[in-house]
């Protein structure tokens, strides 16, 4: 509770000392009225109604009314200033969290559960500014009154007020027995509450998967044993709170009565004047109000505490990327150099993403880095933006490390289009615009034009000034990622980096977006990240990343020559025909040779099976097919990428891997007609050519010698275990 009250007075309060001081001198003026009002009712007997002075009663009465005037406008100044000078701390606090999430580093938003964020912006936020507002400050008031009514009693009479304060002393102590466990009971509560929070945003996000799957009950059921969890926290912790408040006037009551019997014999026996006792009375009841209201001040800061921790807990998260604000990064003009470069997100002890990474990568290049799902490609990308930095080696720009170079500089020269394209909900002119801040009209427009966006714009009934709703959803992936390339290219960026920037658009609208980089080449260097080989074969260097280290390093032409990595992958990739739109493709008879299961096939029997491959269409987070389902269906992923997964111990969805353009599964079950071992569900929207069980077993029927090739292939298929 102190640290809670020595932060709030030496920290928050600090910088506003002269509102400070403007307020406790309202406050003074307030307590001065609250404490001489009921010292007032024993002048008035003894002064003025027993004697029967009538002039001593006007002035008396006079006095009063005029002492009320002035304490009005002292309690309406105390309440502004208060309100005032809580509004100013609070949104010091809320800039200072705010301002220090711009700062942190790509880990924290790594592990970072947004909604806890936001509860602390919102619930934590809330119970300190009430803590503050009713806690502190009124606690000081309230606490100063306790002193002056104090004070005041030994004036009255010194053994009565001795009695009262021996006994104060006493059911005082009885509210501290429960203070501790009260804080204790806070602590859990708010954990709990931040954890249902967290339950209920994860299932609004797995909608999906809880219909697919059928998971209604038991997250039902697992959410049932959390709020009961939660309902008896919550009843001990608002019961153990009220406790603390209902000791407390409990002691009150025994004082008082205890007050009014021994100051009634001590008036009985003519020791004390009636209008002495009436005025300790009412002193009394003022001083018993004080009391409570300073520990229920006390007692308001329990949950402050909490959520005081909570909030500085955050501020104390410093960034693992470090600036160095003084030290200019010239505009690029040379290479980017990789030197022996390795990291893992876990930590140098952790398995590496990327190891060994040697690259140069001259000025005014368009390179591609590629590579199967996990070989460490966005992990390079991530690693020059300095979103994180290398465990061991370095990353040169025109021969400076990076790190020794301040982050402005560094990412003032840079520009990146992402797979998840994040528009803010804005218009499109200021979406264009965040590229760069203060750029005209015309820039804008400029940039929308090089983006090839400019004439879709215009065709929208706002023009420029359309809003492009939350994250951008009134526009398709294919507008939002011309409108993040526009975002990028305003930048006049030295190097412009694509991660996975094309990933999810249809062929026609990727081939626009890789017309429009060819228009920029030469004017930025540009590296392109991407699963994708069709459009890396168009790129002055390829650099292909194997188990996070460059396996090949060349151009199209010459890393088919040497018939390595790449080339595997191209060819996987090769050999269909895809619409425009990306619904609709067609297999070539070579293309299925290349398929371990049809590869013994002859010719005729190729062409014969070739088109029976139905086009299946798929949207990003679909399950493709579920464990335990009948296996009907054999497939071969045209474009997209999905995630494998099998159910674990406890039902626990155990993560397998990754499969992209060109992988295949199914056939395993596809040829014993039982069900399937894994989970397949889409990451991007994906396009399958699917080849139906019924016309598979026809194939096989039709031939005995297919029949056995087929077999033995998917014999070697199921000892490697690649197949659900």
């Amino acid at each position: 509770m102190l640290y809670f009250l020595r932060r709030a007075l030496f920290v928050y309060f600090r910088p506003y000392w002269k509102q400070c001081l403007l307020l406790f001198l309202c406050i003074a003026i307030t307590i001065s009225f609250e404490t001489v009002f009921p010292l007032s009712v024993k002048f008035l007997i003894d002064l003025a109604i027993t004697p029967q002075n009538h002039e001593m009663l006007i002035l008396l009465i006079g006095g009063l009314g005029a002492f009320y005037l002035i304490s009005t406008l002292g309690a309406l100044s105390l309440d502004y200033l208060n309100a005032h000078l809580v509004a100013q701390v609070m949104r010091d606090i809320r800039m200072k969290m705010f301002s220090h999430l711009q700062y942190l580093s790509a880990s924290y938003y790594a592990r970072l559960q947004s909604e806890d964020v936001i509860t602390r912006f919102n619930t934590d936020l809330k119970t300190i500014e009430t803590a503050l507002t009713f806690s502190v400050i009124q606690g000081i008031q309230f606490g100063l009154q306790l002193v002056l009514n104090v004070i005041v009693l030994f004036l009255l009479d010194v053994p009565l007020a001795v009695i009262t304060i021996l006994f104060l002393s006493v059911t005082a102590f009885l509210p501290k027995l429960f203070i501790k466990r009260a804080t204790l009971l806070a602590v859990q509560r708010r954990t709990e509450e931040t954890d249902i929070a967290s339950k209920v945003l994860e299932n609004l996000q797995a909608q999906s998967v809880v219909r697919m799957f059928g998971l209604r009950e038991p997250v039902i059921a697992a959410f049932a044993r959390q709020a009961n969890r939660f309902a008896v926290t919550s009843r001990q912790s608002t019961f153990a709170e009220w406790l603390v408040s209902r000791t407390t006037y409990l002691g009150q009551y025994l004082i008082q009565s205890l007050v009014i019997a021994i100051g009634g014999l001590l008036v009985f026996f003519q020791r004390l004047s009636i209008g002495s006792l009436v005025g300790f009375t009412s002193l009394l009841a003022s001083l018993g109000n004080s009391v409570t209201l300073v520990l229920d001040a006390f007692t308001g800061l329990i949950p402050a505490l909490v959520s005081l921790d909570r909030v500085e807990r955050l501020l104390r998260e410093s960034s693992e990327v470090h600036d160095s604000p003084g030290k200019h990064l010239p505009r690029f003009t040379n290479q980017i150099t990789f030197e022996q470069v390795t990291f893992s997100y876990d930590g140098p002890e952790g398995m590496p993403a990327v190891k060994q990474i040697d690259l140069s990568i001259p000025r005014g290049e368009t390179a591609a880095v590629v590579g199967r799902s996990g070989s460490g490609k966005s992990t390079l990308l991530n690693l020059l933006m300095r979103f994180y930095d290398p465990d061991q080696g370095r990353i040169l720009i025109d021969g400076q490390d990076i790190r020794q170079v301040s982050l402005a500089s560094l990412r003032s020269q840079m520009a990146v289009v992402f797979q998840d394209t994040f528009l803010f909900d804005t218009t499109l002119r200021e979406n264009i615009r965040m590229g760069k801040l203060g750029a005209s009209d015309a820039e804008v427009e400029e940039a929308a034009k090089a983006a090839g966006i400019h004439e879709t714009i215009l065709s929208l009934p706002g023009g420029y000034e359309t809003r492009v709703g939350e994250q951008g959803k009134a526009l398709s992936g294919g507008q939002r990622q011309r409108i993040a390339l526009a975002r990028a290219i305003i930048h006049r960026p030295a190097i412009l980096v694509l991660d996975e920037a094309t990933s999810a658009l249809d062929p026609e609208t990727e081939q626009l977006i890789y017309e429009t980089l060819k228009k920029l080449k030469g004017s930025c260097t540009i590296l392109l990240v991407t699963h994708r080989l069709a459009p890396a074969s168009g790129m002055g260097q390829i650099i292909v990343l194997d188990n996070g280290q460059v396996a090949e390093v060349g151009n199209h032409e010459t890393l088919l020559m040497q018939q390595g990595i790449y080339y595997r992958l191209y060819m996987q990739q090769n050999g269909f025909t895809v619409s425009a739109d990306g619904l609709y493709a067609e297999i070539t008879p070579a293309r299925l040779r290349s398929i371990p299961l049809f590869a013994q096939l002859d010719d005729t029997t190729l062409e014969i099976l070739a088109p029976q491959f139905i086009p299946e269409w798929y949207e990003a987070g679909s399950t493709v097919i579920r464990e335990g389902d009948l296996g009907e269906k054999f497939y071969i992923i045209v474009r997209g990428k999905v995630s494998v997964t099998i159910a674990g111990l406890q039902q626990q969805m155990v993560h397998l891997g990754f499969w992209q353009d060109g992988d295949y599964f199914g056939e395993i079950a596809l040829l014993d007609g039982g069900r399937r071992t894994a989970t397949v569900r889409t990451i991007l929207p994906c396009l399958f050519l699917t080849l139906d069980r019924k016309h598979f077993m026809n194939m096989m029927a039709s031939s005995l010698s297919v029949r056995k090739d087929i077999e033995q292939a998917a014999r070697m298929r199921r000892f490697n275990q690649r197949m659900p």
